[in-house]
């Protein structure tokens, strides 16, 4: 117990040291799922389930991007995923991860901020659309990213689509993008090309297909250093 103690005594020191400060934001956010900032950026950007992007500096919280009206909501869908174009710092371009209020799929699309930093709506770029299944609101996944080891290529996470067990063998099926961790290069205007060194290009299975056999891998890192992807699944695959 005094171990344990005096650790955490020298870690409260430690964070004291450091200089942070506790900033306050309730009642500012509605079920966030997930938070990130581009690169050499001091802001912090949060997804909240419903379709809003929210952004924060120090305690200031304002909307970024609403996007409440096309988003899907039920079980595990919603806005889902956010990731920083490489170049956001000149292109002022990012993607979003979210299941469509209409279709019921997972739709990946860019956007671009203006130089001062404010969304253009119409800059919406479908780069890629996975159909799920009718009537299954679980395991939608929607994690996106890019590593620094691999830039230019655009990691996105797909679920099996739902239900119990993996019912319908999506994330052992190489024709099927679900339950998959998919791997393409989006492109300035919407849709996608396939980097030639995917594993399943010019063989059998689909092309976009990077890692298969997942279950629901929502929440995924790559390593800055190494360049190696965590991936946070639920198992089953």
């Amino acid at each position: 117990m005094k171990s344990i103690l005096i650790t955490a005594l020298a870690l409260a020191g430690a964070t004291n040291a450091l200089g942070y400060t506790k900033i306050s934001t309730d009642g500012a956010y509605d079920t966030p799922l997930f938070l990130t900032a581009p690169v050499g950026d001091s802001r912090l950007f949060v997804v909240e389930k419903g379709g809003v992007i929210k952004v924060q500096q120090g305690g200031a919280v304002s909307e970024w991007l609403n996007l409440s009206g096309q988003v899907d909501t039920a079980g595990e869908r919603g806005l889902l995923g956010l990731a920083f174009d490489p170049g956001f710092s000149s292109n002022g371009r990012f993607y979003v991860d979210y299941i469509d209020a209409t279709t019921k799929n997972t739709v990946v699309a860019s956007y671009t901020a203006n130089s001062l930093g404010v969304v253009d709506p119409t800059s919406a770029r479908t780069i890629l659309t996975v159909a799920q299944p009718a009537g299954v609101s679980n395991h939608k996944a929607g994690w996106i990213g890019f590593s620094v080891a691999d830039p230019g290529q655009l990691y996105i996470a797909t679920g099996d689509g739902g239900g119990g067990n993996d019912p319908s063998n999506n994330a052992q099926n190489i024709n099927s993008n679900l339950g998959k961790l998919l791997r393409v290069t989006p492109g300035t205007d919407g849709g996608y090309t396939v980097p030639a060194n995917n594993p399943f290009v010019g063989t059998a299975g689909n092309d976009e297909i990077w890692a298969i056999g997942l279950r629901n891998p929502f929440r995924n890192s790559f390593d800055r250093q190494t360049g190696d992807l965590w991936i946070g699944d639920v198992g089953q695959g």
